[in-house]
């Protein structure tokens, strides 16, 4: 996770939260769906879609091994939600391998390449003095997120 914060004092308490929720989602991914501390980083609005994707066959039944990057992290005002927050960094899973949760022998990678590298945003919103994601904008893929370019 890059160490990177942004200037505007407003903007680098929800960096700190949109760090925190990814690297504790990302830990709940490892773990196969068996921790859930990541919930306390989200809305109601976003909780459900989320345990959703959490509880898909691909994350409970595999972990993985190896290195996940985060880069190019940066932070905007949301241009819909008054005083939120854009928090977006670029992920690349390229030098890691899911593994089966039960053998732990690495799985299949089926994988177009370019699918290891996107651009994710978390929106941002503070609520009763705490950052919580709001909403989670659709992923872009490389090509057309250039600043993930492997």
């Amino acid at each position: 996770m890059p160490g990177w914060l942004p200037a505007d004092p407003h903007q680098a308490p929800a960096v700190i939260a949109a760090k925190n929720f990814l690297l504790a989602f990302l830990y709940a991914e490892y773990r196969g769906n068996q921790d859930d501390r990541w919930a306390r980083y989200v809305s109601p609005t976003v909780l459900s879609a989320l345990k959703s994707g959490l509880a898909q066959p691909d994350v409970t039944t595999e972990s993985f091994t190896g290195t996940i990057v985060f880069t190019h992290m940066q932070a905007s005002p949301n241009p819909v939600t008054n005083g939120a927050v854009d928090v977006s960094e670029c992920f690349d899973n390229a030098g890691s391998d899911n593994t089966d949760l039960a053998t732990g022998k690495i799985v299949a990678d089926h994988l177009p390449a370019s699918q290891h590298y996107y651009l994710n945003t978390d929106v941002m919103a503070e609520s009763n003095g705490r950052w919580k994601v709001v909403s989670v904008d659709p992923v872009i893929y490389y090509p057309q997120a250039a600043e993930c370019k492997p």
